[in-house]
């Protein structure tokens, strides 16, 4: 009897132990089919969480990564490990996530307990785009990725131009809030760079603008490029070469003494420029140091409380052209080496042009980010009023039989 029960034990346990290996193979079989499955929350600040399936803006010193790793897998472990990585540019067209080994960092620490797992992290908002991709992994080494990219978006300074072509100094790094309000009645809600009749975009660095997909910021509706260009524009001696050799100039002691249709030069190390100046139309202005051959400085101050400098009509040439911060915006050409103004408050605006042979610095907006920091429209009249005084004519005489 002893022995038929040994027999029927022996029996029933050599039947269990396939049983369970079968069902351990199963299991794994499983995991290898089905991986984990991550999802992705942010919190901007303290409250606001951003929904992972469209990209948002995020303008916190800080932003919250949350990570929660789940598998459907009854036996055997579940998610080991979470995983996200970074880019900062919005160069995948695809716009999908794929496995990158060498970029992954594990963070985080399956218990053995939970299911599903959640991971979170503190990420410090210091740049102005973020392309973030997730995953997990169980303990065999199965990563599943999110098939789609997370955006994040820390708008920066942006600028806008109208009916102008652009030629700037250094490179066009910009990150465009996801929704853009006019800077005023000129400007308009366009998703561009130039805006109306637009020329050509040029730079001698990159060209580089970041935005989502689906939320294009272009060059202009034509999107005319040329990076690492070089211009020559004529600066310093050279040009009061060519207006002493080509124009009739006039030397003045103030900006009182300026005549119209007329190169009016100025020898001092700093004018400061606190009046309206069209009434002299057309005219030109140079400033020179009083020693050597070099050039002064320009500074326009606001006149009683003003905002607004109107030098409509009138060429302003300096070594440096500062405008105040009370001022806002400038009607008029502005030509020097340097040009500063803030940008921060209101934003500033020029209508006429701006010619500098150094980059010029623009702060983002305090008082509404979503509008441009600085807003050109480029007026042809100031220029072709002015024509005679800063070009000349070229004849070539023939005769007719």
């Amino acid at each position: 009897m002893i022995r038929q029960r040994c027999f029927l034990l022996f029996t029933i346990g050599f039947i269990l132990i396939p049983f369970f290996l079968k069902r351990e193979i199963l299991a794994e079989w499983k995991l290898d089919l089905n991986p984990p499955k991550t999802s992705v929350s942010i919190t901007c600040g303290s409250s606001r969480v951003i929904n992972q399936n469209q990209p948002a803006e995020c303008t916190e010193s800080s932003f919250t990564l949350q990570l929660t790793c789940s598998d459907d897998v009854e036996i055997g472990s579940k998610c080991d490990n979470a995983y996200y990585f970074f880019e900062h540019q919005s160069n995948n067209p695809e716009n999908s996530c794929t496995l990158r080994i060498n970029s992954l960092s594990p963070k985080g620490s399956y218990d053995g307990q939970s299911n599903p797992f959640t991971f979170q992290t503190t990420i410090q908002n210091n740049q102005n785009f973020y392309r973030i991709c997730a995953g997990s992994s169980d303990l065999a080494g199965n990563i599943g990725m999110i098939e789609a990219p997370v955006y994040l978006v820390n708008p920066g300074s942006f600028f806008k131009l109208k009916d102008a072509s652009l030629d700037k100094k250094g490179s066009i790094n910009l990150t465009p809030p996801l929704t853009i309000l006019p800077f005023d009645n000129q400007d308009n809600f366009e998703r561009y760079l130039i805006i109306g009749e637009a020329g050509v975009v040029s730079a001698n660095g990159l060209i580089d603008i970041n935005f989502p997909p689906n939320n294009e910021f272009l060059l202009s509706n034509k999107n005319w490029r040329i990076s690492s260009y070089n211009k020559n524009v004529i600066f310093g001696r050279k040009f009061m070469d060519y207006a002493k050799s080509r124009k009739m100039t006039h030397d003045i002691n103030s900006i009182a003494e300026i005549k119209k249709e007329m190169i009016n030069i100025i020898t001092t190390d700093e004018l400061v420029v606190d009046s309206n100046l069209k009434n002299f139309s057309p005219a030109v202005l140079i400033v020179r140091k009083k020693r050597g051959e070099g050039f002064g400085k320009i500074v326009f101050r606001s006149q009683s409380g003003s905002k607004e400098t109107d030098q409509e009509g009138i060429f302003f040439y300096a070594d440096e052209i500062e405008f105040n911060e009370e001022i806002t915006r400038a009607t008029g050409i502005f030509f020097a080496n340097r040009v500063t103004f803030n940008s921060s408050r209101e934003g500033f605006k020029i209508v006429g042009n701006l010619i500098s042979n150094s980059e010029v610095s623009i702060q983002k907006r305090t008082d509404d980010y979503k509008k441009p920091s600085f807003f050109l429209v480029f007026d042809a009249k100031q220029y072709l009023k002015l024509l005679p005084l800063i070009s000349f004519s070229n004849y070539d005489w023939f005769q007719i039989y």
